[in-house]
């Protein structure tokens, strides 16, 4: 593997468009793309790049990237309009470019476009470099182009310098969290076939690449208070601003903060740069999505577009949903508030989420009520059961413990009769108990045990 990509690392020689002339038709060019694709191709299919991850390799080679590799000289062979795109973002060496000859028509050059041969593209050597090139590409396109306010080569080394950093969000460091991520996507999307699609063009893949490297970028002000309000302060928030000489900038936060309000620009998805979430979490399509200041997502979790993990007012402080592992969150669902969501469970598609839901249990309506519990072994997040057909019912054989018998409300929103009998003294930890007919044993004057 190494031969093979010893020739692929050199830098791009000088470009050939002088010879250019305008007497060929444009089929030699489209031709001449397509040779080329299919000599790189052949150079990455020689037996030594494995075709799926989790082949054995030899030595330290980063698999997922000579799979990015592989898949883009396939592409190119096809669709060769693609390779300047995946030649800027490290995925194709300029020796792999066509040689242009005098017979090159002119015509299908500006069809092609003006910038098919950069005077210097430096191939990619690792997944994270390509990773931060596809994504500063992106946010510095939608920004302006070339008169963008975000610099391409600033957005690039800032992606690389929170790849490499050891900071831990949930557990993971950015590098193994956008890893995960993107396997999480090419298993669980049906509509994805290739690695490529998904740091290409998943923009939900994509946000969580930059709110990764956003929260690294978040160092607010912590020896002089929080920069959030304080009880009380609202008022005065919301008073006329004076100057009183004193400085309001606390912290370095307005980096992060400018990687949050491009990547909603761009791509429809607004994260919170405090916000915490953990590994192999999908979001699919994304439009629309939004997630608060202390919000948390746990490892494993699918969110579907237009989910709100939202607050339900002006209050400061710790105001927003806590999100269990392998969850499944439906399309147009609403989490409002400073509650829990345990892990397994699964939340129907337009749902308004107002109180919390235990681990396992599946919720729908506005507002949310259970209707039943995931099937032991069951993964929500993984399983992505949009149409809750797996979906145990209460009646008959389900019963919610740990609600107190006083709690009319909690009961109410389980979606229990507040004169049921319920049993149990706290709501910090909702579990489900199955109930075998004869063979369950009773206790305490009749109760599930």
């Amino acid at each position: 593997a190494k031969q093979a990509f010893g020739s692929i690392s050199r830098s791009i020689s000088k470009t050939t468009t002088d010879s250019l002339s305008t007497n060929t038709k444009s089929s030699s060019s489209n031709q001449s793309l397509g040779n080329s694709a299919s000599s790189l191709a052949a150079r990455l299919n020689g037996g030594e790049i494995p075709r799926a991850i989790g082949e054995t390799m030899s030595g330290d080679d980063d698999v997922m990237f000579l799979r990015l590799r592989r898949e883009a000289a396939e592409v190119v062979k096809r669709e060769p309009i693609l390779t300047i795109l995946l030649s800027k973002v490290g995925l194709l060496s300029a020796s792999d470019f066509p040689t242009f000859t005098s017979s090159t028509d002119p015509t299908t050059m500006s069809s092609l476009g003006s910038s098919l041969f950069p005077t210097a593209i430096i191939p990619a050597t690792t997944f994270d470099e390509v990773i931060s090139r596809i994504v500063s590409h992106r946010l510095s396109s939608c920004s302006g182009g070339s008169s963008a306010a975000l610099c391409p080569n600033f957005l690039q080394h800032l992606f690389q310098e929170a790849f490499a950093s050891d900071e831990l969000e949930l557990g993971h460091t950015m590098a193994e969290a956008v890893r995960e991520d993107a396997m999480a996507v090419l298993r669980r999307d049906p509509a994805c076939e290739t690695l490529l699609e998904v740091v290409m063009f998943m923009k939900g893949f994509l946000s969580l690449v930059i709110h990764r490297a956003a929260r690294r970028a978040w160092k607010p002000d912590t020896t002089g208070g929080s920069t959030a309000l304080q009880a009380g302060d609202i008022d005065r928030k919301e008073e006329q601003p004076t100057d009183d000489g004193g400085s309001t900038v606390k912290g370095t936060r307005f980096v992060a903060l400018l990687l949050q309000s491009h990547a909603s620009s761009a791509f429809g998805v607004d994260i919170h740069p405090a916000a915490q979430i953990g590994a192999r979490v999908m979001i699919d399509h994304a439009t629309g999505v939004v997630v608060g200041e202390t919000a948390t997502v746990g490892d494993g979790t699918t969110i579907l577009h237009g989910v709100t993990l939202g607050g339900t007012g002006k209050e400061s402080g710790d105001r927003h949903p806590k999100v269990g592992k392998d969850v499944l969150i439906g399309a147009g669902t609403k989490i409002l508030g400073n509650i829990f969501v345990g892990d397994r469970a699964k939340i129907g598609a337009g749902s308004v989420v107002l109180r919390p839901i235990p681990t396992g249990a599946t919720a729908v309506g506005a507002p949310a009520k259970i209707i039943g519990f995931t099937p032991k072994g069951e993964r929500p997040g993984s399983s992505v059961d949009i149409s809750l057909a797996g979906v145990e019912p209460l009646a008959g054989n389900k019963q919610v413990v740990g609600v107190d018998k006083k709690d009319d409300a909690t009961k109410e929103s389980l979606g229990l009769p507040v004169d049921d009998g319920v049993s149990a003294n706290t709501i910090q930890k909702v579990t489900e108990t199955e109930v075998e007919g004869d063979t369950e044993e009773s206790t305490n004057d009749g109760d599930a045990a």
